[in-house]
């Protein structure tokens, strides 16, 4: 996709941490599961989808920290949702026949640029 390298390592970083989310919150230590990954080059952009079975993860009721709060707490988790809304230029999350999609869009160019 011609990424530059800073929009590559804000993807990379935010992908790990989505696939992360599914392990910890919705496929535990059962290792016949599985999370799928697949990519799509767009024009000016490319877009990571996180698939991964389970209940259906809505973002609007996750407890979701701000980074300061997360350090006053010192909390090991609650702010992996912030830092995956912040790398990524578009998330979207939608849950379909017992599987959720986490689909982390990173452009090379503001959109309509």
């Amino acid at each position: 996709a011609g990424l530059p390298d800073a929009a590559a390592r804000r993807l990379v970083l935010a992908v790990d941490e989505a696939v992360t989310n599914a392990i910890v919150h919705s496929l535990g230590s059962d290792a016949r599961r599985r999370v799928r990954l697949s990519a799509e080059a767009l024009p000016g952009g490319l877009t990571v989808s996180v698939v991964y079975g389970g209940a259906r993860f809505d973002p609007a009721e996750a407890r979701v920290l701000s980074p300061g709060e997360a350090l006053r707490r010192r909390a090991t988790h609650g702010y992996g949702l912030t830092l995956i809304r912040r790398l990524a230029d578009d998330v979207r999350v939608s849950h379909d026949d017992g599987r959720n999609a986490v689909r982390l869009t990173v452009r090379t160019r503001p959109a309509g640029g």
